[in-house]
């Protein structure tokens, strides 16, 4: 399978995903959808929520908290980014709490992002 048509069949997953809460899966996306499990405790992408923003002493917490998490899981996330090649495509990590640690996106993606949170 190429890169474009695993990036729709992916995407008709998230479709599924996001309309019916599941999605078939097979040993190659199985871990995405847990990915995507666990993300929809913290945030259900039918509906829109607010997220909190941590601040001040609240926010030093977390990183502390997630340091060596944070450190490691950078790389990755950096070279998942890379190896992608899809400026569509953004990695975030998230810890148990539903804090966003880390954003990888393309400089538009981030700025449209950065648009809708504000």
């Amino acid at each position: 399978m190429n890169k474009e048509s695993y990036h729709n069949d992916l995407k008709n997953k998230w479709k599924m995903f996001v309309k019916h809460g599941w999605v078939a899966t097979n040993s190659t996306n199985h871990v995405m959808l847990r990915s995507w499990q666990k993300c929809l405790k913290h945030c259900d992408p039918r509906h829109w929520n607010t997220p909190v923003k941590a601040s001040g002493q609240t926010l030093q917490t977390i990183f502390s908290r997630n340091e060596e998490f944070i450190r490691i899981s950078q790389r990755v996330v950096e070279d998942h980014f890379t190896l992608a090649g899809d400026d569509r495509l953004a990695f975030l990590i998230i810890d148990p709490h539903g804090w966003v640690s880390i954003v990888e996106c393309s400089r538009r993606l981030f700025q449209s992002i950065a648009r809708v949170r504000n």
